[in-house]
């Protein structure tokens, strides 16, 4: 039998969500504090501001635990973290506005700052586009290449408007790092 702290996140995360036992979610919060912390000091520029982050966004997990299905706890952490962040800045500077923000609303998928010979750069990005997992390559060559929206991907994928939306959203970003990979 396994110790708790060899559970999976999602068994531990599940698991706070059905008894409401604390000791569950403080073994997520010790796995997880650094990295939150490290994307809220990168976000926020401040150490401080990022400690009193780091706590607002494990409690909020408290609340978020009761309000639906969570399959990968890691990746929708870091969602969550960010968008706290964001919230953050915003809140200080109402004329916020985020350069990663439009990258995910918008049709370019490579590197925004990236500019140069567009054969390269789009063999740099068919490279990456053979590194996506299939679901998400799927998404990603039906919504920018063949333009199909949402509604229609997902009948031809046959999957929930979600998941499209969440593999085109998974595939950008990791086109996104693959390219700055090979462009540094």
């Amino acid at each position: 039998m396994k110790l708790a702290s060899e559970k999976s996140d999602e068994w531990l995360f599940h698991s706070y969500a059905s008894t409401g036992e604390k000791r569950w979610l403080s073994i997520l919060f010790e796995r997880y504090r650094l990295m939150v912390f490290g994307f809220c000091c990168k976000y926020l520029k401040a150490p401080e501001q990022a400690s009193d982050a780091t706590m607002d966004i494990f409690e909020k997990l408290l609340s978020q635990s009761q309000k639906g299905e969570v399959n990968n706890f890691k990746v929708w952490l870091f969602v969550l973290t960010k968008n706290h962040c964001l919230m953050i800045l915003r809140k200080k500077s109402p004329e916020f506005t985020n350069v990663e923000d439009t990258f995910v609303e918008s049709d370019q998928i490579w590197h925004p700052m990236e500019e140069g010979d567009e054969e390269a750069r789009q063999a740099r990005l068919d490279e990456c586009l053979k590194g996506l997992p299939e679901g998400q390559l799927s998404c990603i060559k039906g919504f920018f290449y063949e333009k199909l929206p949402y509604q229609e991907l997902a009948k031809r994928l046959s999957l929930e408007i979600k998941k499209v939306k969440s593999n085109i959203q998974n595939g950008k970003r990791n086109l996104k790092l693959c390219m700055e990979r090979q462009y540094e």
